[in-house]
């Protein structure tokens, strides 16, 4: 046992991702859908803490944006690590 009380978690979630299972569009969808499902049904008990209707929202900018964020990005390489021609 770890002397973290979150260190099994960490490492399975940890383990999980490393499964590629969290790059598909749809399991994110699912993951938000779950977040927004979450808020809307513990709404009266979360706004004692803090306002649910800017979380909804973010929810729902995040899902529109997904595919966007998603598409693959072509990143500059810095010339220390390119590979250098003959």
């Amino acid at each position: 046992m770890s002397v973290n009380p979150f260190q099994d978690l960490f490492d399975w979630q940890k383990r999980h991702f490393a499964t590629g299972a969290t790059r598909r569009r749809g399991w994110r969808i699912e993951q938000l859908d779950r977040i927004s499902r979450l808020l809307a049904e513990n709404e009266a008990a979360l706004q004692q803490i803090f306002e649910t209707l800017a979380c909804l929202g973010e929810v729902a900018f995040q899902k529109n944006q997904l595919e966007d964020w998603m598409r693959p990005v072509e990143a500059p390489v810095p010339r220390a690590l390119a590979a250098t021609g003959p």
